[in-house]
């Protein structure tokens, strides 16, 4: 369980502090209430970074695939007046 918390907690992005912060609320038995609660919240707050992170992203993404097309236009246009001059 703490192996699966470890790898789970750096495949979504928490830092090892707060992987620790995790392990150590962990206690055996079926009512860990504590470390669940605080998974909860720590989980909660990551989503949020990592959906404003992927909504950032597509943003760049999209700029990105505009500046290409505009640049591809650009050089196009050299091309077609470098071989009608040339």
């Amino acid at each position: 369980a703490r192996l699966t918390l470890i790898l789970r907690g750096k495949r979504f992005g928490f830092s090892l502090e707060q992987i620790r912060q995790l392990l150590e609320l962990y206690e055996p038995g079926p009512n860990n209430r504590a470390q669940i609660e605080a998974t909860i919240s720590a989980s909660r707050e990551r989503l949020t970074d990592m959906e404003r992170q992927y909504a950032e992203l597509r943003g760049a993404i999209e700029e990105l695939k505009d500046q290409l097309i505009e640049s591809e236009r650009r050089l196009a246009a050299i091309t077609a007046d470098d071989e009608t001059t040339g």
